[in-house]
């Protein structure tokens, strides 16, 4: 064996140990001697949703087109402009039953409500996805702010199957971590137990194979295989600091003093970016080609984050009464009256979970599959069924990525508001990532200047 040539190895290779299942990245290897048509990247999606809606004041440009000026809340969009598309005036046409309905039907567009009072919803435009190009481990990865599915009207997970039933929604990093990399063995329970008892990482158990594999790689491939497994390895130890933090003895508190949040991630930045870093490992491993990641609820009273997080104190400060996102979307329509500019503390939450986005984006750029990196494969749409509170109408959008599949970036188109579906949007996506769909929803047709 020529010692000095890479090896082909397959798509499917994995570092197998006692304690866990590793999936591998892209590498060159891996296409060596395959034709063009077995090497085409699949597409991916992914969906994050933000609820309450956004001061829309500061989300749209003032200008359209490719030279438009982007506004203030999407300014930490900036170094993605020419990757990116900003789409107002979109609506569900149907799908108008406000409230705090939002996740329900963000990615449905369904009129939940029958004639005879009953709830009804339709398959999600993920999980219709997922039945086209979800040949994966997992069909999807769904996740939110809370766990389950919620109730009817007031749901937890943004992902309905075809029979319109809501799929549970994960909201606890370390059981999603757990759940992409199973163990290898089921039976091997001692060796899952000496994992965590010794803190040892999923991926100590797996470094003989991997150095054994890397000896039939080029120098760039081995390179990209470290880098890989290093970011395997960051994302487990977050969250194996927070289970230690959870696993000790509660000290005593001082009387009057309330007990902590139940979430054991130090703050809303921690927490959303480490959902993120498993959405791109999934997507990066091929376990996974869709994921929806709710970043709130749409309940009044439990939007499903620890509101004693300091960004939210932050932002419920500026307002001078709100308790949660549900009052601070409220304090940004009524607080003026009290002489309060609330549309201040709606835009400072609004920029924080751009800036969560914008991590995203970073990491999937960062990330080289074949034909380029993993954002131009991968179609991320980000916005709110509302855009001011409880008004489902110029739904802040914003779609990201997607170019290598023949969307056109670097713009912002402005439709004619109440007049075209955003079901079209959906139905872009899902050509432009070769589905044969031919509707979806209330879909009139593909949006024009995206493609």
């Amino acid at each position: 064996m020529d010692m000095g040539k890479p090896q082909r190895i397959t798509r499917r290779t994995v570092l197998r140990s006692a304690g866990a299942v590793i999936s591998l990245p892209f590498l060159e290897a891996m296409a060596q001697g395959q034709s063009s048509s077995e090497s085409n990247q699949p597409a991916r999606m992914i969906f994050m949703y933000l609820p309450f809606g956004a001061n829309m004041d500061t989300w749209n440009p003032a200008t359209t087109g490719k030279n438009y000026e982007i506004s203030s809340t999407l300014k930490p969009l900036s170094p993605f402009r020419q990757d990116m598309s900003v789409l107002s005036g979109l609506q569900h046409i149907r799908g108008q039953d406000g409230g705090h309905r939002g996740v329900d039907l963000w990615l449905t567009g369904a009129k939940l409500r029958t004639p005879n009072g009953d709830y009804r919803n339709t398959q999600s435009i993920d999980q219709l996805a997922a039945d086209h190009i979800g040949n994966t481990y997992f069909n999807s990865l769904v996740l939110s702010a809370k766990e389950g599915v919620g109730n009817p009207y007031c749901s937890h997970t943004l992902s309905f199957n075809h029979l319109g039933a809501p799929i549970p929604a994960q909201s606890k990093p370390a059981e999603i971590f757990a759940r992409l990399f199973p163990p290898h063995r089921q039976a091997s329970r001692k060796d899952i137990i000496a994992r965590f008892q010794h803190k040892r990482s999923v991926l100590d158990m797996a470094l003989e194979e991997a150095h054994s594999l890397k000896r039939k790689l080029g120098r760039q491939d081995q390179t990209r295989l470290n880098e890989y497994l290093e970011s395997v390895r960051s994302v487990e130890k977050r969250v194996q600091v927070k289970q230690a933090i959870a696993s000790r003895a509660p000290v005593p508190l001082p009387e009057g003093v309330e007990a902590p949040p139940s979430n054991q991630m130090p703050n809303a930045t921690v927490w959303t970016e480490t959902m993120l870093d498993l959405i791109v490992l999934a997507l990066q491993t091929d376990l996974t080609r869709v994921a929806t990641f709710a970043t709130g609820i749409d309940d009044p009273h439990n939007g499903g984050l620890p509101v004693e997080w300091p960004e939210f104190q932050e932002v419920f400060k500026l307002t001078g009464k709100a308790k949660d996102r549900h009052g601070v979307a409220h304090c940004a329509k009524s607080c003026g009256k009290k002489g309060i500019d609330g549309t201040l503390a709606q835009t400072k939450m609004d920029t924080f979970w751009t800036e969560r986005f914008a991590y995203l984006l970073k990491r999937l750029k960062g990330i080289p599959v074949e034909g380029g990196a993993l954002l131009d494969h991968t179609m991320a749409l980000y916005g709110s069924s509302q855009s001011k509170t409880h008004s489902m109408t110029n739904m802040p959008i914003v779609l990201a990525g997607g170019g290598s599949l023949g969307l056109k970036h670097g713009q912002h188109l402005a439709y004619a508001q109440g007049q075209v579906p955003l079901s079209n949007l959906f139905l872009t996506m899902l050509q432009q990532g070769r589905m044969d769909v031919e509707r979806f929803g209330e879909s009139t047709g593909t949006l024009t200047g995206l493609t």
